[in-house]
This record gives C-alpha cells, sequence and structure tokens, in this order.
C-alpha cells in the first residue's frame, strides 16, 4: 500500500469517528435538554451506558481471541497474513502486527461505540 493511500484512509476513517462522536452528542444533548434530566431520562442513561458496556466486553472478547486465532495459525508464508504480519529481519521469524491495522481496529472501535450508543438512545427512547 502507499502512503498516500494509508493517509487518505486514516483521514475518512478520523472523519468517520468525529462524525459519529458529534452525532452522538449532538442527540443526547437534544434529548437531555427535551426530558430535562427527569427519572425517564435517567432510566435511558442507565440502559445505554449498559449497553456501551456490553458493546466493550464483545468488542474485547472478539480481539482478544482474533489475536489468539491469529498467533496460534500464523504463518508467514500465507499470502493472507502478510497483509497483518511479516518477517522481521532483526528478530528472524517473528510475528508482528503492523500499527496500521492497529489504529485502523481502534478507529472501528470508537465509530462503532457511539453507533452503538445512539441506536440504544433510539430504541429505549421509543420502547419507555
Amino acid at each position: 500500500m502507499s502512503i498516500t493511500f494509508n493517509v487518505i484512509s486514516f483521514v475518512i476513517m478520523g472523519l468517520l469517528a468525529e462524525i459519529s462522536f458529534w452525532i452522538y452528542i449532538y442527540y443526547r444533548f437534544d434529548k437531555q435538554r427535551e426530558f430535562e434530566n427527569d427519572e425517564r431520562w435517567q432510566t435511558i442513561l442507565t440502559k445505554v451506558k449498559k449497553v456501551n458496556s456490553t458493546y466493550f466486553d464483545f468488542v474485547s472478547i472478539s480481539i482478544v481471541l482474533g489475536l489468539s486465532l491469529f498467533l496460534m495459525f500464523a504463518d508467514n508464508n500465507n499470502p493472507i497474513n502478510r497483509l497483518f504480519s511479516g518477517s522481521n529481519p532483526v528478530y528472524g521469524d517473528s510475528i508482528y502486527i503492523n500499527i496500521e491495522i492497529v489504529v485502523i481496529v481502534a478507529f472501528i472501535v470508537f465509530i462503532g461505540r457511539n453507533v452503538a450508543k445512539i441506536i440504544a438512545f433510539k430504541h429505549y427512547n421509543k420502547t419507555m
């Protein structure tokens, strides 16, 4: 991959993260003003925090399992694994993960968190 493609993809991921964050902030404070911090709003916030906690639990377990499977079956001769790891000239056949992949996963987790919160707010706002 070229450096230009990486820069463009990181800028796009950053913009998506910012957009999802500001949509979440706008929606939350708009509804907070509408409900004036009443008991119903506090219940919705509690349920959204529980959804957020469950989201992070799921993501953490998925990442740990994914990395465990990756390290168990990693083979530098496999072309698919070359995308994520490679042969390090200093340490020989060590397995390592590109920082680009780590940053992309972090952006996706951050964007997913905001999307999950927005969906939870809308769901609990309709059902309560």
